[in-house]
């Protein structure tokens, strides 16, 4: 009997002291796992511009006589897009629209897009990567080269500041003419600009200006015109008066009376 509880007893130790050793690594592994250097870092948030993050992002870029919209989808260096511009080029009252798909690569703080023309031509335009935006080198004027910056911006601001490109070759007293001829259509109120920008937007089959012809200035008043925001227009034109005619026309169609 005295053996008997002799190995009992020693049982009953080895018992508790594995039990006591299961608990210590438990306790262990489980402190291990809840300490902040092992815990997965937090998943990133959607970063702006062109820094190192994939998806779409959309940029505006501002020239003397051009406005430039680019959208784009980031696949690692990658990218592919559209690029959109309106330029005004010189004496002129309406822009040239152009809109090419790209090919691209984003290498540290390079950058090259390569715009795809309708004809199967390719265009290579360098640039430089900025903290919010880049820097493209393009085609200006004439043959010369001209970068400019371009920042996030979305569709509606592409369109804001192309009108306001587009209402600067205006002046504030507002008067169209047609080059070589002796019509002459002015304006006046406060939002002149405006309306001959709409004008000449919506007269395709005629070219106005902004340049005084002399011939216009002996001109009788063909028709005398209003509109509800109590602006006025008043079209002159001599001889047979077919411009002015067909100015008092256009007008009249939109509401002018």
């Amino acid at each position: 009997m005295g053996r008997l509880r002799s190995w009992k007893s020693r049982l009953l130790t080895f018992v508790v002291a594995l039990v006591i050793a299961l608990v210590a690594v438990y306790a262990a592994g489980a402190i291990g796992h809840s300490g902040t250097g092992s815990s997965p870092s937090a998943s990133p948030t959607a970063a702006k511009g062109t820094e190192e993050t994939n998806g779409p992002a959309s940029f505006i870029g501002h020239a003397s006589n051009a406005v430039v919209f680019i959208q784009w989808t980031r696949s690692g260096s990658n990218v592919t897009g559209s690029f959109r511009e309106a330029i005004l080029k010189a004496g002129a009252l309406s822009f040239e629209d152009a809109d090419h798909a790209f090919t691209g690569v984003i290498d540290g703080n390079g950058l090259t897009l390569n715009l795809h023309g309708a004809l199967g031509e390719n265009t290579a335009y360098v640039g430089e990567v900025k903290e919010n935006g880049f820097a493209l080198t393009v085609p200006g004027q004439g043959s010369n080269l001209i970068t400019i910056d371009f920042e996030p911006g979305e569709v509606s601001n592409y369109d804001e500041a192309a009108k306001q490109l587009l209402l600067s070759r205006y002046p504030s007293d507002c008067a169209l003419y047609v080059q070589g001829h002796n019509a002459r259509v002015a304006f006046s109120g406060p939002n002149t600009r405006e309306d001959c920008a709409s004008f000449v937007e919506k007269a395709q089959d005629t070219e106005w200006t902004t340049t005084p012809q002399p011939e216009a200035e002996s001109g009788t008043v063909v028709c005398e015109l209003e509109n509800r925001a109590n602006e006025k227009a008043v079209i002159t034109d001599t001889d047979g008066q077919a411009y002015g005619q067909q100015a008092c026309t256009q007008l009249s169609g939109e509401g002018w009376g």
